[in-house]
């Protein structure tokens, strides 16, 4: 859907079929596992679904001066926001650009009625979140960046720290492994995407149209200068700038540059995007519907030859006896602890909860015990029955004696090793119920 309203509202900004052309095609030419990211559980490509429509409609709204269309950018804009922290860093660099090649056209485009509305459309489908998170946390983003009001989370305050261990910093060395990540065995649109700058230039000269492309130039550029600071680059996390770089290179398309010889320059470097791009839509389409691409289990799931049950138990075999225990659970809906990393990162039965029907997820706390402190376990037993704890969990991690418990990941910082060894005296000390589902109570201990 987002792909064809991009189509559709680029072909009516520039009167072409061109750029609209060259947006999709060339996206569904990458070999990139779509229908898998998108049905993996996680929430990334519904949201750089949404970022590319509040985008499209942004620059609908800049080029035919709908208000409708900022409207509808709103909209789209409060749902990505509602959807993932990403989209914060895609919308602060959005916004100053828009300003600055608005500027002289601020009273037409712009008015108090309009900005109100539009500010309330956004909090309406998912800015919500973050006046929700400020009130209670006094954090908006909570919990990453700022300290919170409450101690509410340990993991409040966390910035690039916290990301370190598996984005790639954004640093002038690492610029073509990240452009090489968002378009993998594609060095023709790599070096294409790292001229486009020099091409707005060029319109620049030529006084052409290049409000656009300067527009999407600039938020790219600027929000890699966020990342740099705050986060990190994960592909994952960020593949909408995939998108806006593929946009870039489309709206270039509709430059009308003073020489002749530069614009058949370009004209030629397109030809020769098409061609690859065409070569590699075939390939990309002939493997994803190849064996070497679905396996016998997808497509017997998908020819309804095998049922739900058997696509976990073949996907998710540690796990599985779990999450049918959890369609009834005793006591109707059942909270499981999660203090195993593994569980929340690490492992495929972390997937588990794309599953759950009558079970959600809740930690109790050990409190005073907290994740920044060596684990002691004559504490935390101490903790335990304390407070009473009676909960269920799932890992698929045994007992080990305590000075056997390690990182599993090189990455892993100190935190993570002392969540596995609170899950390790949760385990040595609950009842298996299921494979690998536990019980745990205080007076058992």
């Amino acid at each position: 859907t987002a792909m064809l309203f991009a189509y559709q509202r680029l072909k009516a900004c520039f009167n072409s079929i061109v750029p609209s052309f060259i947006l999709v095609f060339v996206f569904f030419s990458l070999p990139q596992y779509i229908v898998f990211t998108s049905t993996l559980g996680f929430v990334d490509v519904a949201c750089y679904s949404f970022i590319l429509i509040a985008w499209i409609a942004g620059i609908d709204y800049f080029v035919r001066q709908k208000k409708s269309s900022l409207v509808l950018s709103a909209a789209f804009w409060g749902m990505a926001l509602g959807t993932k922290y990403t989209a914060v860093t895609a919308l602060l660099a959005f916004i100053p650009p828009l300003i600055f090649i608005s500027w002289s056209r601020l009273s037409s485009l712009f008015s108090l009625k309009l900005l109100i509305r539009v500010v309330l459309i956004g909090m309406v489908f998912g800015g919500y979140w973050y006046v929700k998170n400020f009130a209670y946390y006094g954090n908006p983003i909570y919990p990453f960046l700022f300290s919170c009001r409450t101690n509410t989370s340990e993991w409040c305050g966390a910035t690039s720290n916290f990301f370190g261990n598996w984005t790639t910093p954004v640093t002038r060395s690492n610029i073509r492994p990240i452009i090489n990540s968002l378009f993998p065995d594609n060095r023709y649109l790599q070096n294409f995407i790292l001229i486009s700058p020099a091409l707005i230039i060029l319109a620049l000269l030529s006084k052409s149209s290049w409000s656009v492309p300067f527009w999407i130039c600039s938020s790219i550029v600027i929000e890699m200068v966020l990342l740099k600071y705050f986060s990190g680059f994960l592909p994952r996390y960020h593949q909408h700038v995939q998108l806006l770089m593929l946009a870039l290179v489309a709206v270039v398309a509709s430059i009308k540059f003073r020489f002749e010889f530069i614009n058949l320059l370009v004209k030629t470097g397109f030809v020769i995007l098409i061609t690859l791009a065409a070569i590699s839509y075939l390939d990309t389409v002939s493997f994803t519907n190849s064996s070497k691409f679905l396996t016998r289990a997808e497509i017997d799931y998908s020819l309804g030859r095998t049922t739900i049950y058997d696509w976990i138990r073949q996907r998710l075999p540690r796990v599985a006896e779990s999450i049918f225990w959890c369609e009834n659970p005793p006591g109707g809906i059942m909270p499981l602890a999660r203090f195993d990393p593994d569980m929340i990162w690490y492992e495929d039965d972390g997937f588990n909860r794309s599953f759950l029907i009558n079970c959600t997820y809740g930690d109790p706390s050990f409190a005073p015990v907290t994740l920044d402190e060596v684990i002691d376990v004559v504490v935390v037993r101490r903790a335990a029955i304390a407070n009473k704890l009676v909960f269920w969990t799932v890992t698929p991690n045994r007992c080990l004696p305590d000075a056997q418990v390690a990182k599993h990941h090189t990455y892993e910082t100190e935190k993570e090793l002392q969540m596995r060894r609170l899950n390790n005296f949760v385990v040595c000390n609950s009842e298996e119920i299921k494979p690998n589902l536990y019980h745990f109570d205080y007076q058992k201990l």
